[in-house]
């Protein structure tokens, strides 16, 4: 399910989508898309292979750009909400380079240690999707306040 942002995030966020896995996926892959992807994992257990290096997806997870095919496992009822970040507008909403992040899963508590906890907290006592993208949308709106 795909869900537009706010007006006042659409130049810098695609969209948000909640993907529930059906069934345990033992090896898929999935293709660069060309964005930059703020992973929030609802439920379950999933991990992504980028390079040959096997990454359990935390709590919050900034995918990187993805220059090369990447693999998939997660178990069936893992739930995730992912918010699509335009190339563009990630260095608005993280302060390392995104560079940094070119290829790799990063825990987003190793970026935004008290940031990403509070997060997190907000976004898992939020009451159903509309609640959960509202808090993802505040800490957006506040990340580019701060630029």
């Amino acid at each position: 399910m795909q869900i537009l942002p706010s007006v006042s995030l659409a130049a810098y966020i695609k969209n948000y989508t909640v993907v529930t896995i059906e069934k345990d996926i033992e090896d898929a892959v999935f293709y660069p898309s060309g964005y930059v992807d703020l992973i929030i994992n609802i439920s379950g257990k999933a991990a992504t292979v980028i390079n040959g290096k096997r990454k359990d997806t935390p709590a919050i997870e900034l995918l990187g750009h993805i220059t090369l095919p990447t693999r998939l496992m997660a178990t069936k009822g893992t739930t995730v909400l992912i918010a699509r970040i335009y190339p563009h507008a990630s260095t608005l909403f993280f302060t390392d380079p995104i560079s940094e992040f070119t290829n790799y899963a990063t825990d987003m508590y190793d970026v935004m240690k008290g940031e990403s906890k509070i997060l997190y907290e907000h976004i898992m006592l939020a009451d159903g999707l509309a609640g959960k993208i509202k808090v993802l949308e505040e800490f957006f709106l506040k990340q580019l306040k701060k630029k």
